[in-house]
């Protein structure tokens, strides 16, 4: 599964850098196609962010005392991590854009 996840994201981003090459030439069209890239990725991240945060909180609440509390903390770490994730492709996405000439 994680395989296949790990193909699917490494085809969908060289599909998405085959497009804004194609888009070089047009700033006006390209500079529009990176910031729809850039608000996409944070979006998804912050969406799988928020789902490992609440399963993690909520995980932890529901754990009895001192029993798989170090899963759930490497859940709500993971959500974390989705969000900073997001927030670092977000920026370097946006540096990418061109000047208007």
């Amino acid at each position: 599964m994680i395989a296949v996840l790990a193909v699917h994201f490494h085809l969908q981003r060289k599909a998405r850098f085959l497009a804004d090459e194609m888009l070089a030439g047009n700033t006006e069209k390209f500079n529009r196609q990176i910031k729809a890239n850039a608000w996409t990725a944070l979006v998804r991240s912050g969406i799988w962010g928020l789902l490992f945060l609440i399963d993690g909180i909520w995980g932890w609440q529901q754990a009895e005392a001192g029993r798989f509390k170090f899963f759930f903390v490497i859940l709500i770490f993971l959500g974390l991590f989705f969000f900073f994730w997001g927030f670092k492709n977000f920026s370097f996405e946006m540096k990418r854009k061109k000047d208007l000439r």
